[in-house]
């Protein structure tokens, strides 16, 4: 009877807790054999959307294979390893996106090179693509 106005009421003690909890959601208690709904009162539902979009520059983000990480920080300065990142591009003020990802609560730390801030996806744990792609959209809009 969840979700239904056919019939009627039914026994709440034969539902287990939250199907008595599902089965009515007013603030009155019926009895059992009270009817549900009636052919002259249609319930009425309704739902409002709203989509925003917003159109990123082109040649804002590139996907880079091309990336060199260093390995520990300067222990080994002229050993680097291959990876992948994202590099954001030039049409933007670098130091101030740099500045942004460095001051939220959780900071991203990318690096400035040839007038590009890259992100190397190496060092950026999975459970945290969310985190930076929400925080990038949050920049660019």
């Amino acid at each position: 009877y969840i979700d239904d106005v056919s019939l009627d009421y039914v026994n709440p003690n034969i539902l287990n807790e939250q199907a008595q909890n599902l089965a009515n959601k007013s603030n009155s208690m019926f009895t059992e054999g009270f009817q549900r709904g009636n052919s002259n009162n249609n319930d009425k539902f309704g739902f409002f959307g709203i989509t925003i979009v917003y159109k990123i520059p082109k040649n804002t983000f590139t996907i880079r294979e091309d990336i060199k990480s260093t390995i520990g920080g300067g222990t080994f300065p002229d050993t680097f390893i291959d990876s992948v990142g994202i590099s954001i591009g030039k049409t933007h003020k670098i130091s101030d996106l740099e500045n942004y990802l460095l001051n939220l609560s959780n900071p991203i730390v990318g690096r400035i090179e040839n007038d590009e801030f890259l992100l190397d996806l190496r060092t950026i744990f999975e459970e945290y693509d969310n985190y930076l792609i929400s925080n990038i959209n949050k920049y660019f809009k």
